[in-house]
């Protein structure tokens, strides 16, 4: 998370007296027109640092305005899931929980330390990531006996642990793969990145909002 304000507003407002009473104006402008070119900036370096990046993630950088009663704006991710899925790469460590990882735990088929990850032959959407409906399926499946869901919890001879699925064939598929925790290196500097375009354009912007503010009180 990103927040941009401006401090020492009384030292400021006392050296400009005569265009005072528009300064939470001028400030809030510039600074929520800095906000939209950090969040601009911070989902161009997602798509460069990231191998082809969801487009629903990209979108997740979100702003929250200032106002004139209060002068920060605030540049961050939408959701939780999309905090969960960024955050391990701005700080390193292990990646959150997964929905389904959250609901496989609670009904005791992923074990505590581990993840679980899709298979290639996992149905998947148009982003590329696992299709909602085959996991509710599968997590169905599971609870139903006969489905042809079922788990492997250890390492054995022929099955890697995870979720596997057996066709009226015979054939067996695996669906997602428990493997250990996924701990990520820091690779997207979104603090870093940020402040840089802060600097950059703050000044550029408050320039404009300050000229603006002037041609409308003549």
């Amino acid at each position: 998370m990103i927040a941009i304000d401006v401090r020492g507003m009384t030292a400021v407002q006392a050296a400009l007296s005569g265009i005072a009473r528009q300064m939470p104006y001028i400030l809030s402008t510039a600074i929520n027109s800095t906000a939209f070119s950090v969040r601009t900036v911070e989902q161009a370096r997602m798509k460069a640092v990231f191998n082809a990046p969801a487009p629903w993630l990209v979108r997740q950088v979100r702003v929250e305005k200032a106002t004139k009663q209060n002068l920060t704006a605030v540049v961050t991710f939408d959701t939780p899931k999309a905090r969960a899925i960024i955050e391990p790469h701005v700080t390193s460590g292990a990646r959150g929980r997964k929905p389904y990882e959250l609901v496989l735990q609670r009904m005791g088929i992923l074990p505590v330390n581990m993840r679980a990850v899709p298979s290639s032959a996992f149905s998947r959407n148009a982003s590329g990531d696992p299709s909602r409906a085959a996991i509710n399926r599968m997590i169905k499946g599971l609870s139903i006996k006969g489905s042809g869901y079922f788990t492997i919890k250890t390492q054995g001879r022929r099955l890697h642990p995870g979720i596997w699925f057996k066709g009226k064939r015979g054939q067996i598929k695996p669906q997602f793969l428990f493997v250990s925790q996924a701990v990520y290196k820091e690779r997207f500097d979104f603090t870093g990145v940020g402040e840089a375009e802060v600097r950059r354009i703050f000044p550029v912007e408050f320039e404009k909002a300050w000229s603006k503010a002037i041609e409308t009180a003549r």
